[in-house]
């Protein structure tokens, strides 16, 4: 007898398939308009990746939906893509046009 699969994988097979189909959006759009993609995503300055024991993006937001205000440090939920050469990323919640990375610099002080 086959057993169905349990709530945990069915989760995982979903998140599996949205990542499958943000990585076409991005695909789709280097053949198109490169800047149509998440056009009015949030701009997020003074990124760098950091893992927390998944990777994030932490930097200052400019026109997040929810979290008001110009310069907002905030940290990104689970980050599933990463095109920084297309200057976009994809969380799980949102897609996000990366503004310029933190300075190498700045991080060691």
């Amino acid at each position: 007898m086959e057993s169905s699969p349990n709530r945990s994988e069915t989760a995982r097979f979903g998140e599996r398939a949205a990542i499958w189909r943000c990585l076409g959006q991005l695909n789709r759009a280097s053949y198109t308009d490169p800047s149509a993609l998440a056009a009015d995503a949030t701009i997020l300055d003074g990124w760098m990746e950091h893992y927390m024991p998944i990777p994030v993006l932490v930097g200052s937001a400019n026109g997040h939906p929810t979290l008001a205000g110009k310069g907002r440090l905030i940290r990104t939920s689970d980050l599933w893509v990463m095109a920084e050469d297309r200057g976009r990323a994809r969380s799980m919640a949102r897609w996000y046009r990366l503004g310029r990375p933190l300075e190498a610099e700045t991080t060691h002080s």
